[in-house]
């Protein structure tokens, strides 16, 4: 599995150098892990490599449908101001859960739900490394 992630990461940013105008590269692909190289990346190139494996996950938001809480487990690969708000399907935001800077690493929160009315939310989460809407439907 780990190789296969390693040949999905160098494929994206094989693609990225071609799409970007770079064909200085060579490249080699076989099933052995060891036979592709590529050429030294410059520092710009470098910097964008790392940004582009700078990301926010949402593992968990269980259970959904929920009755008074639900769980959600957020995943960053960096430092960052995360911001959590639910909204109503039309965008409208209803409630800011936090604001706050994490750790990289995995975070767990309870979402207390027992102040809203059944029906289907967004858990809308913003960082610098992207945004993340997720579906919640509340239940009586």
């Amino acid at each position: 599995m780990r190789l296969e992630k390693s040949r999905i990461t160098l494929l994206a940013v094989l693609l990225f150098f071609v799409f970007a105008g770079k064909t200085s590269f060579a490249q080699e692909l076989t099933d052995d892990a060891s036979a592709y190289s590529l050429s030294p990346l410059s520092a710009p190139e470098v910097e964008v490599v790392a940004k582009m494996k700078a990301k926010i996950n949402v593992s968990t938001l269980q259970p959904n449908p929920a009755k008074e809480v639900s769980k959600l487990k957020l995943e960053l690969t960096e430092r960052a101001t995360v911001d959590v708000s639910i909204t109503d399907p039309t965008g409208k935001k209803l409630s800011n859960l936090f604001k706050r800077e994490l750790a990289p690493g995995t975070h767990n929160f309870n979402l207390k739900l027992l102040s809203m009315p059944a029906g289907i939310y967004l858990v809308k989460i913003n960082s610098k490394m992207g945004s993340i809407t997720k579906e919640l439907v509340v239940v009586d």
